[in-house]
């Protein structure tokens, strides 16, 4: 009974306004990109230790794909930021396995 009192006193909605809210609603319940931060040291006090360090972050870098890019940033002399963005939290896990700039840095001094 009283959806017959509510559809007498409210008209049908438009398409138009039925698009506008399936617009707004959608807009709402979007995902919100996940970031995912690593802080890491690199120090090397090797003669070329420089271009070792740049190695390293551009293996970082390569590490990451199309959905999950993978940005280096630097932060203070020894400390540096590996940054990305996803909608998905489990391909931010195990891109975050592959940042293995530590393994090149590693093969580099032994």
């Amino acid at each position: 009974m009283l959806t017959i009192q509510v559809t007498k006193l409210v008209p049908a909605v438009s398409d138009e306004i039925k698009d506008a809210l399936l617009i707004y609603i959608r807009r709402l319940m979007t995902l919100q990109p996940l970031k995912v931060q690593a802080d890491i040291e690199m120090k090397c006090f090797q003669m070329d230790g420089v271009l070792h360090i740049k190695a390293a972050m551009r293996k970082a870098e390569a590490a990451g794909n199309e959905d999950c890019p993978v940005k280096m940033k630097f932060v203070a002399p020894p400390l540096y930021a590996l940054t990305t963005q996803t909608l998905d939290k489990d391909v931010a896990k195990s891109n975050i396995s592959k940042w293995k700039c530590y393994e090149r840095m590693g093969r580099i001094f032994g």
